[in-house]
């Protein structure tokens, strides 16, 4: 039987103030935190089993199997966060969430792989993630579909926790609640309040890399730079010279930006501008 709705997805970018990242950045840590957990258990339960499996206990006898779906997961996790994560009061529960449920779907995709059911190439074992990993977590509500963006249709609603005791929280929470948004969602808000549309899931993702928004925008300046230089008959090599005479600070450089490398290597001095 064919399902009666359809999955759509709508990318919108956030603009949050620096109280907001902060926060989101923590949550993120958070869904981090839970995703290696809930990995660690799994495989700690497994090792175990493989280890009485090779010492020639019984099948009947092993330590009792752990279910990795993510009802089963979730639990668990919720019976150990007071000993693991005591700080858990201050990070809404839809971080540890959706760490569980990704941890959950990553063991889905390993087991179906190893059983051969899986489609495409063969899957290991979930690997745990660090610091460098992508910083992403997805809110889910299904009691509150209607309530994610503000009647501006400029604001994204952000689920803050409800038994925070720090007081950057406790005290801005109307500050914190919205996220600006910077372009506008009327007509997604539009359908959500006809009911034409639900919304069930918030995914947001943070970027990293600040520094390659920076080397993007010094690139642009430096290419605009240069054509505006050729166009009044210099050329662009004799400009980069003067600029270097008056000591100029160079773009910033990422990690991996081979390009921005390259274009900031030393060159054959020019006679400067007349």
């Amino acid at each position: 039987m064919d399902q009666p709705y359809r999955m759509r997805a709508v990318l919108a970018p956030l603009d949050p103030t620096p109280a907001q990242e902060q926060l989101l950045r923590s949550y993120c840590g958070a869904s981090r935190f839970a995703y290696n957990r809930t990995v660690g258990v799994a495989k700690e339960n497994k090792d175990k089993r493989k280890e009485e499996r090779r010492a020639g206990i019984d099948e009947a006898d092993l330590t009792r199997a752990l279910s990795w779906s993510a009802w089963s997961m979730t639990p668990l996790w919720n019976s150990m966060k007071d000993e693991v994560a005591p700080w858990h009061h201050d990070i809404s529960k839809h971080a540890f969430q959706s760490g569980v449920t990704n941890a959950a779907l990553a063991l889905k995709n390993y087991s179906e792989s190893k059983k051969g059911v899986r489609k495409g190439p063969p899957m290991g074992f979930p690997k745990f993630k660090n610091r460098h990993s992508k910083q992403s977590l997805t809110f889910i509500q299904f009691d509150r579909t209607g309530n994610w963006f503000s009647e501006d249709s400029r604001h994204v609603r952000l689920i803050l926790p409800r038994f925070a005791t720090d007081p950057r929280i406790t005290r801005r929470r109307e500050q914190l609640q919205w996220i600006h948004t910077t372009e506008s969602l009327a007509r997604l808000t539009k359908k959500v309040m006809a009911g034409e549309w639900t919304v069930q899931s918030v995914t947001i993702s943070l970027d990293r890399d600040v520094n390659a928004a920076r080397n993007i925008r010094d690139e642009g300046i430096r290419l605009l730079t240069n054509e505006a230089s050729t166009v009044a008959g210099h050329q662009p090599e004799t400009l980069n010279a003067v600029s270097r005479d008056r000591k100029t600070k160079p773009p910033r450089r990422g990690r991996g930006d081979r390009y921005q490398s390259r274009t900031t290597q030393s060159t054959p001095e020019l006679s400067p501008l007349a």
